[in-house]
Order: structure tokens, then sequence, then C-alpha cells
């Protein structure tokens, strides 16, 4: 599972944290990549409130993950930052993100 301490927590924590009463109490490790895996892939201009953003490492591997909140005039996100592990909301600056359909949502 994504890290949760008293430091605080990471982006796949979150998510799924905010997606809890889909999963239930679910105990198995889970990790940004496995959420994009689980998710069809869209383009900017199709992606809705509650989608997911990634960023990928130069290895292809999602590292990275938001859930967009505000889709204009400039697209938000909610995310745990990657250097202090807080949640934070904000405008996505990620160079060159990906994004996903949430199945977990209609």
């Amino acid at each position: 599972m994504g890290g949760k301490d008293r430091d605080g927590i990471d982006c796949s924590r979150l998510i799924f944290e905010s997606l809890k009463p889909i999963f239930g109490d679910f105990t198995g490790e889970i990790c940004a990549e496995d959420f994009t895996r689980k998710c069809i892939k869209i383009e900017r201009s199709d992606a809705k409130i509650g989608d997911f953003v990634a960023l990928k490492s130069n290895n292809g591997i999602t590292n990275h993950i938001g859930i967009i909140t505000t889709i204009t005039p400039e697209m938000k996100i909610i995310q745990a930052s990657q250097s202090d592990r807080k949640v934070i909301e904000g405008e996505m600056d990620y160079q060159n993100p990906l994004f996903y359909k949430n199945p977990y949502i209609q």
C-alpha cells in the first residue's frame, strides 16, 4: 500500500483513501502504477473532475498520480506532495502529464 505514517501520505495512499468506500478494507500493496493499469488513458480534452492525472518516470513507470478537481480556467488537482508528503490542491503544472479515466466513479 502507498505510504502512510507520521510524516504524511504518498500519492497512491491519497487515491486509495479517497476511494476507500469502493475498495473497502483492502490490505494489499498498491502504487501509482497499479492505479493507471486499471484505467483507460484519455486525452486532456476528455478529462473530467475525478479523473486521474499521472507522471511517468524515465523508465516508463507511473511514479506520481493526482485527482483532477477543477477543469477550467486552469486545471487543478489534489495530490500528496512528493517532497513533503502533505495533501495539497493546486494548478496542474506537470510536464508531459498523462490523463486516465477514473473507472471507480461514473
